[in-house]
């Protein structure tokens, strides 16, 4: 009979080790994938033309720990119409009573430019959205899922 007696402590000692610097490696890989996404994000606004910045600007990333190993990063704007111009909108809208300055009447400019008050009324909307967030999550997904495989192989190499 051969015996054979293996010591596995070290063995032990680093997967103990890679195991416990794991999730902060995660929370860096999330972070740097999160700040891509928000810069394509911004890019896609950017590349639509009509955009004045403000709303490129308002994107924010908010990085929390879910328990575990797990990570939320969430790309999100505080602006009242970013769900607007990433979703659209269909339906009726309420636009306030409110004063406007004309420049021009029947297609004439005017000599004194004055404001006029204008009453709140109600309008039909039909706009597709941009999906500016979406869409960069869509082109990343492969990024994503390979960045995080790439963070999991570099802790436990084969």
């Amino acid at each position: 009979m051969i015996r054979c007696n293996v010591d596995s402590s070290v063995l032990q000692q680093t997967l103990a080790s890679a195991r416990a610097q794991l999730p902060e490696h995660l929370r860096q890989t999330a972070a740097t994938l999160a700040e891509r996404l928000q810069a394509q994000a911004r890019a896609n606004l950017a590349s639509g033309g009509k955009s004045s910045g403000q709303l490129a600007e308002s994107l924010t990333i908010d990085l929390q720990a879910a328990g575990g190993d797990a990570v939320i990063a969430s790309l999100s704007s505080n602006l009242p119409y970013a769900g607007y111009q990433e979703y659209g909108f269909q339906g009726a809208e309420q636009v306030m009573e409110q004063m406007r300055q004309i420049t021009e009447a029947f297609g004439r400019p005017i000599e004194t430019p004055h404001q006029i008050l204008v009453r709140a009324y109600q309008r039909q909307v039909n706009y597709a959205g941009q999906h500016f967030m979406g869409n960069a999550l869509e082109s990343m997904t492969d990024e994503i899922e390979t960045g995080f495989a790439d963070t999991v192989r570099q802790e436990f190499p084969t």
